[in-house]
């Protein structure tokens, strides 16, 4: 054989074994990777009542329960049910219910006077949560827990000449208001 022939065939081998060598030293990779969609809930809330005379806002948000007098001095209105509903798909833990000012017509110091004399009693789930004057109620809050679908009964009821709130003074006599709660949901 030639030696260019020789020192072909030689390199030849050489470069075969380093080639089998490569692969023995070969590294395998792989690979595996994760994802998790999250979706926020809604917290929605709605009210209703079957009071006589109510009314139910359109979108569920507000409701007017049905007007009441010409009252005497003494007078109750009576339980007046309301119901939360949780239409939205997360629990409500908490509920703030809230007295907003009574609305009464401007510079009617009768409607005055019948805001300062007019107790309430409000409920909630069978307890009562506040029974005294309108005017002294304020913010109170629930500590609950309204599933999805669930709902969460209420009640007001105004009086006057019950218990230990006074019968409405003469000053009261022709006043009009209207009181105004809020319940604001946290979940």
């Amino acid at each position: 054989m030639a030696p260019h022939r020789i020192v072909a065939a030689s390199a030849l081998a050489i470069a075969s074994l380093a080639l089998i060598g490569a692969g023995a030293g070969a590294r395998y990779t792989d690979s595996a990777t994760s994802g998790q969609r999250i979706t926020a809930g809604k917290l929605d809330l709605t009210l209703s009542s079957t009071a006589a005379g109510s009314s139910v806002a359109s979108s569920g948000k507000g409701l007017t329960l049905g007007a009441w007098g010409p009252t005497n001095a003494t007078f109750t209105t009576g339980t007046q049910p309301v119901r939360f509903t949780n239409t939205g798909t997360v629990a409500a833990r908490r509920v703030v219910i809230t007295l907003a000012r009574p609305v009464a017509p401007a510079g009617s110091r009768a409607a005055t006077a019948l805001a300062k004399e007019v107790c309430v009693t409000l409920t909630a789930a069978g307890s009562t949560v506040y029974d005294g004057p309108l005017r002294s109620m304020g913010s109170t809050t629930l500590s609950l827990d309204l599933a999805p679908r669930a709902s969460f009964p209420a009640g007001l009821r105004f009086y006057a000449g019950y218990g230990a709130c006074p019968a409405l003074t003469a000053r009261a006599m022709g006043g009009s208001i209207t009181p105004r709660f809020t319940a604001t949901f946290s979940g």
